[in-house]
């Protein structure tokens, strides 16, 4: 796994105004005004009006990333109307485009990605030929094929939380996502996810229902279990309804649950699917760079730190 995943470009861009030139008018041939005639009016210098900076210019960013059964990948995003954008993976070009008159663009991925994790950032031209770069980069983690992992894209913004922007497996429920489940020494369950804007998703532990909770206007949720989640094996089902209340979408497994006195101070994550050590450490603490922290805390299950497994239990260490 890069370690480096944190690389920020800061350009500041300073446009000099030229200042105004005074212009003698002189007829041909002559060293000055022709007989017989009145001098021309020259009309007084227009003052310029003042450039806009480049920094005015929208930087690009991300709206979403989508990996196909092809491996390719599918980045939709904005930027300044007609820029041309360029997709980088740690700094290589991997897929480019160019912004419509609304900013909008689109592009695909020259080539299938590799397995493992990818860094993506964006570059955008402007038609003046100013270059802007996005603040947010996007964590990109494709699993080896047959894997049961899905793909993951994360969109990490310079300040802030970490936030899923909807890279998902085809066979995953298109409505609803389980990304996170978090277990703290005093007995909650913490479920996080994805779903349509506005959803509701009903919670239910070993077939009773345990939650209802409403997804925001970005299509996030989450739901904290204070109680009925049984140390040991259970069955989780989630199902979303619709507005109308009709069922969008439904997910059903078994989760490993420890019971709160083996936890530690800071609780544990199971593995879900699409999660890789990076992915927690950025959610448990805001620094995707702390998965070494996770990593050394449960050697004796994680031989590799780019290898975590769906239904795995990890501790979770110090947060100070």
């Amino acid at each position: 796994m890069k370690r480096n995943f944190w690389a920020s470009v800061v350009i500041v861009l300073v446009l000099v105004a030229a200042s105004g030139v005074l212009l003698e008018w002189r007829w041909p041939g002559s060293g000055g005004a022709p007989p017989d005639a009145a001098a021309p009016a020259v009309p007084p210098p227009q003052p310029q009006a003042a450039k806009p900076a480049d920094d005015a210019a929208p930087a690009p960013s991300f709206d979403a990333v989508h990996v196909g059964q092809d491996v390719r990948a599918v980045i939709a995003g904005r930027a300044a109307p007609g820029a041309d954008i360029t997709v980088l993976d740690r700094g290589q070009p991997v897929a480019r485009a160019k912004a419509d008159a609304n900013g909008e663009w689109v592009a695909m991925t020259d080539k299938p990605l590799a397995t493992g994790p990818q860094e993506l950032s964006l570059r955008a031209l402007g038609a003046a030929g100013e270059a802007r770069e996005s603040s947010a980069s996007v964590a990109l983690v494709v699993p080896e094929h047959g894997a049961a992992q899905s793909p993951v894209a994360v969109l990490l913004p310079q300040e802030g939380a970490a936030k899923a922007i909807g890279a998902r497996d085809a066979r995953a429920p298109r409505h609803m996502t389980l990304d996170i489940v978090e277990y703290d020494p005093a007995g909650r369950t913490v479920l996080s996810g994805r779903a349509d804007p506005s959803s509701s998703i009903d919670i239910a532990i070993n077939n009773r229902s345990a939650a209802t909770v409403r997804a925001d206007a970005d299509g996030e949720w989450n739901a904290a279990l204070t109680s009925g989640v049984p140390v040991g094996r259970y069955y989780l089902r989630l199902t979303s309804h619709a507005a109308d209340g009709s069922e969008a979408g439904d997910i059903a497994f078994e989760m490993s649950r420890a019971a709160p006195d083996t936890l530690g101070p800071n609780g544990a994550f199971a593995v879900m699917p699409g999660n890789n050590l990076w992915h927690l450490a950025r959610h448990s603490y805001g620094d995707g760079l702390r998965y070494v922290e996770i990593y050394r805390a449960n050697r004796a299950k994680v031989s590799d730190p780019d290898k975590i497994y769906p239904g795995q239990l990890l501790a979770l260490p110090d947060k100070s």
